[in-house]
C-alpha cells in the first residue's frame, strides 16, 4: 500500500541521513585533530626560526640560551622552558637559562640537581643518559618519581619534555 511504502522510504531517508550526519561528523572530529597538530607543528617551527635567528645574532653563549628560552616560551608556547649544563663527572645538571610564567623554577637557576639514577630516574636523567628524548604525558601520576614532581603539579604542570642538546 501507499502507506507502507512511503514509511519504508521516511524509515530508509531517515537512517541513511543518520548515517550520512554520524560520517560527517567524524570527519569534523579528524578535522579538528589534524588542525590540532598543524597548529602545534606552527608553534613549534615559529619557534625553531626564531632559535635560528638568534643563534645567528648572538654570539654569547648565556645570552643565546636565555633567548631560546623564550623563544620557546613566546613562539613554542610553553609554559616554561629552562637549559642545564650537565657534569657528567659529578653526575649533576646545573640550570643556566630559563624563561616562563613559573617563578619558583627561576630560583633553581644556578643551582646543580643530581642525575644520579640512586636519586631517581627522572627525566633529565632519563635524556642525559639515555641521550634521547624523554617525556612525561601525565605529570601528576608520576609525580614521586621526578624531581620537584609535586611543585610541578601545584604549579598547573601537566606534561613535559626534556631535549638533550648534545655537542
Amino acid at each position: 500500500s501507499q502507506t507502507d511504502a512511503s514509511e519504508i522510504a521516511g524509515s530508509y531517508a531517515e537512517r541513511h541521513m543518520r548515517l550520512m550526519t554520524d560520517k560527517l561528523s567524524r570527519q569534523a572530529d579528524e578535522l579538528r585533530a589534524a588542525n590540532v597538530r598543524l597548529s602545534h607543528l606552527n608553534r613549534v617551527l615559529a619557534m625553531v626560526s626564531s632559535i635560528n635567528a638568534v643563534i645567528v645574532h648572538v654570539h654569547e653563549r648565556n645570552r643565546l640560551l636565555e633567548e631560546a628560552c623564550r623563544m620557546a616560551v613566546a613562539h613554542g608556547k610553553f609554559r616554561f622552558a629552562w637549559i642545564g649544563l650537565v657534569d657528567a663527572d659529578a653526575r649533576t645538571c646545573t640550570p643556566i637559562a630559563a624563561a616562563g610564567d613559573d617563578p619558583a623554577r627561576f630560583n633553581r637557576v644556578g643551582t646543580p640537581g643530581p642525575i644520579d639514577p640512586v636519586a631517581g630516574r627522572g627525566l633529565v636523567h632519563e635524556a642525559v643518559m639515555m641521550r634521547r628524548a624523554a617525556v612525561c604525558n601525565d605529570i601528576e601520576a608520576v609525580q614521586h618519581q621526578i624531581r620537584f614532581g609535586p611543585d610541578l603539579v601545584r604549579a598547573g604542570h601537566r606534561s613535559a619534555i626534556i631535549l638533550p642538546l648534545i655537542v
